[in-house]
């Protein structure tokens, strides 16, 4: 058989991913390369496609949102997947949830690494002498119930609006013989009125781009954390704080593909629902952060462009 046919396919594809910059080509060779900063991302390439086939299949809910008469949004999170953020779900798109829990639980150790103590190294020690722990919009529990393994001296509290994740992650609570960590059904509007500097370390992420409220929502988080405390938010990011800027961010199409099926439906389905989505950039949601309660000269800010995230940090 004739490998001619099979070589046509491969400088096909490599023309693909050479001429959208995913892949390099040695100037002094005919070999390709993947740029090192591109590595992390690569890595959960195939997830995003299915984040990708997710908005697809929306497009029917999209046209009915833009209706004038229509919705102003809907829950994306799937009542019977692994539901990953604060939101107020009854009814749901099914499959986002378990993309997203797939994309945490893919490189889970990279993810605490980067989002936890790369730049609050101190927390670590912290956490292996005994501390408490919450995190807010936790889903299932990828993250925390890892934590939990990790600092068995630490105490955990997995928050999330969502009653069948909240179901799901004290059942993984039992069957992993976990006695650190516990699942509450809590809406991040609205905390308890005793949980005032209740917790040493609070950790959000991707959730205050979605929830109705988002300087309510920040305003409540700051409260619950003692003074001396850490507040930890992960929010993702492009470059630019307005389209003429983001268009030199090559991911941007891509999140607002992401905001328009998936953020700000989400957001606007909640009582309130300002519809913030993932494409505010980095300016807006500082103001927001600032808004709900951190002081500005308070606010630490560190933007990792290989996951396209940036991370805010408020020692309280």
């Amino acid at each position: 058989m004739s490998s001619l046919p099979r070589c046509l396919y491969v400088k096909e594809i490599l023309g693909c991913l050479a001429t959208s910059r995913i892949i390099e080509i040695d100037e002094n060779s005919e070999k390709y390369f993947v740029m090192e900063e591109l590595r992390p991302i690569l890595k959960t390439m195939s997830i995003t496609a299915n984040l990708l086939t997710f908005c697809n299949q929306r497009k029917d809910d999209i046209i009915e949102l833009l209706d004038i008469n229509g919705p102003n949004g809907y829950c994306v999170h799937s009542k019977t997947g692994l539901v990953l953020f604060l939101g107020y779900c009854v009814h749901s798109k099914t499959g986002f949830g378990g993309v997203l829990t797939a994309r945490r639980e893919r490189d889970i150790d990279s993810l605490i690494q980067i989002e936890l103590f790369q730049d609050t190294p101190d927390l670590k020690d912290k956490l292996e002498s005994g501390l408490s722990y919450v995190e807010y919009g936790s889903g299932e529990g990828a993250v925390i119930l890892e934590m939990a393994k990790r600092f068995p001296k630490s105490q955990f509290t997995a928050v999330d609006y969502s009653t069948d994740a909240i179901s799901v992650l004290q059942q993984k609570i039992l069957d992993q013989n976990l006695t650190n960590v516990q699942g509450i059904h809590g809406d991040l509007h609205d905390l308890p009125s005793d949980w005032s500097e209740k917790y040493d370390v609070a950790y959000i992420r991707d959730v205050i781009h979605d929830v109705g409220d988002p300087v309510k929502a920040t305003n409540e988080i700051v409260r619950s954390v003692k003074r001396g405390g850490v507040v930890s938010i992960t929010e993702v990011a492009i470059k630019g704080s307005n389209q003429r800027e983001q268009r030199d961010d090559p991911v941007a199409p891509q999140f607002y593909l992401y905001s328009t099926c998936i953020c700000v439906p989400e957001s606007l389905n909640q009582p309130g629902g300002v519809g913030l989505g993932c494409t505010s950039g980095q300016e807006k949601m500082s103001k927001i952060l600032m808004e709900g309660g951190i002081p500005k000269d308070s606010l630490e800010m560190y933007f990792k462009s290989a996951q396209n995230i940036v991370r805010y940090v408020y020692r309280k």
